[in-house]
């Protein structure tokens, strides 16, 4: 999990119009979403004690490989 959550290091939150990224209900999270997560080897649940939302969880998961790192 450390190393996943390093990836939020370049993750620039959620814009004006991106309110589902401050979902904090990761059961909300999309079928594919929820797959890479068991893909992962954890739960939903794994990513909600960690204290994520929504848009955190997608940024680990697909977003991290679009962004520039720092």
């Amino acid at each position: 999990m450390e190393k996943l959550l390093k990836r939020l290091e370049n993750y620039g939150g959620a814009h004006e119009n991106e309110t589902w990224k401050l979902e904090t209900d990761l059961n909300k999270c999309t079928k594919r979403e929820k797959e890479e997560i068991a893909k992962l080897g954890y739960t939903v649940n794994d990513f909600m004690d960690q204290g994520l939302n929504r848009g955190e969880v997608a940024h680990i998961l697909f977003g991290y490989r679009h962004t520039p790192r720092k």
